[in-house]
């Protein structure tokens, strides 16, 4: 608790909180239907799951996406809190950099919004996620690609090298070296430039580079 609230009176601090959360869309109405929903069948289809009870799980799960999709999409004007803030930070800088299929995409873009939404809501779900995070504070995390002896780059993901066609000169007029393949479908490549170094992701598509890039965002 932030050090001027903590001589304040338990009903001015609870007036306070109410408030700051009044600025959530989803405490009351019906947005706080559709998660109370949503919590409830994704419970039941887990019990059932574990049961080997299969058809009813899907059931149950997909009444709880039904629920999930009813819910605006959280956003820093109808969330209240900071750290949910913050994810819907970090929620649009990963979508903007995942280049996934629009099918995975939409799934894992709707499971981030709802653990958005239950941290916006649920206190208990928060404290879960806030302690989480706070040993993993602790702990400490080893930066991405430091464990892997052998280097993968990924089509799937904008590393935000410039794209080119294959055949295409780099802007200096230089030759793209091709160094290495990505992995994805379809196929691409990294490559760099022999006379000036800059490095660039090289498709198979022919074109102009605003069509490369298009077909690339495409994707």
């Amino acid at each position: 608790m932030p050090s001027k609230w903590m001589n304040a009176s338990r009903d001015e601090r609870a007036a306070e909180l109410e408030r700051r959360r009044s600025r959530s869309a989803y405490l009351e109405g019906p947005h706080a239907d559709s998660l109370r929903l949503a919590k409830a069948a994704i419970r039941d289809g887990v019990a059932k799951l574990r049961s080997g009870n299969i058809l009813s799980a899907l059931m149950f799960l997909n009444r709880a996406r039904r629920a999930v999709e009813r819910l605006p999409e959280p956003t820093v004007e109808n969330t209240w809190h900071p750290n949910s803030h913050r994810m819907i930070e970090v929620r649009d800088w990963f979508f903007g950099k995942c280049r996934l299929g629009d099918e995975r995409i939409s799934l894992f873009r709707m499971a981030a919004n709802f653990v958005i939404v239950l941290y916006d809501y649920d206190p208990p779900y928060r404290h879960m996620i806030d302690e989480a995070k706070a040993r993993l504070d602790a702990a400490g995390w080893t930066p991405c690609g430091e464990e892997d002896l052998i280097r993968h780059d990924w089509g799937w993901w904008d590393y935000g090298y410039p794209v080119k066609a294959e055949g295409e000169s780099c802007d200096c007029g230089g030759r793209i070296e091709i160094s290495y393949r990505l992995r994805m479908r379809p196929k691409a490549r990294r490559g760099r430039c022999k006379e000036c170094g800059t490095v660039y992701t090289v498709r198979p598509w022919r074109g102009d580079a605003n069509q490369v890039s298009q077909a690339m965002l495409s994707r």
